[in-house]
């Protein structure tokens, strides 16, 4: 006998929780992308202008698409931040795809929306990250970017943060 679970979200606007963003996707194709060299961050989030990610991309790869597309983005990488926070930034066409939030840390907050991990302890520990990003596109030729930042640094010149063996995988 199978038993079946069924999860019930409620959406209550009373609280201000924005409709999640939900798509499906028929006929998956699978693009992947590795970067297994080391890359320090360049800029530091929390440096005037505050919220800026790196310009260049940590991984990058491009899709077409036929029609609209349900687009999902799986990102995992051993990152090491050196002093206070790592932020990450999973974007299509140059707009942040659903599943980030605002870094709370700073005053003013930046509107920039990233996902964030803190380093906890002096000792600058390696861990691994993930995180899955989801969009719906349009037709047509897609660029996909996840950038990154360190934050929040004492150290002058930005290398707050050191990412290796990422990994990004498109489906769509």
């Amino acid at each position: 006998m199978t038993k079946r679970m069924t999860i019930v979200m409620l959406i209550l606007p009373a609280l201000g929780l924005a409709q999640p963003t939900e798509c499906e996707g028929v006929n998956v194709r699978v693009k992947a992308v590795a970067r297994n060299s080391p890359q320090w961050s360049t800029v530091d989030f929390a440096n005037i202008p505050f919220g800026q990610l790196d310009p260049t991309p940590l991984l990058q790869t491009e899709f077409r698409s036929t029609g609209s597309t349900c687009v999902v983005v799986h990102f995992s990488a051993q990152a090491d931040p050196q002093d206070n926070h790592i932020l990450f930034q999973a974007s299509i066409d140059n707009v942040p795809m659903s599943g980030h939030a605002q870094f709370p840390y700073l005053t003013p907050a930046p509107a920039t929306p990233v996902v964030w991990d803190p380093e906890e302890s002096n000792f600058n520990l390696s861990r691994m990250l993930s995180y899955t990003f989801v969009a719906v596109v349009g037709p047509g030729q897609h660029t996909v970017r996840i950038r990154f930042a360190g934050c929040c640094s004492s150290v002058p010149g930005g290398n707050s943060a050191l990412v290796r063996n990422a990994v990004m995988s498109v489906h769509f």
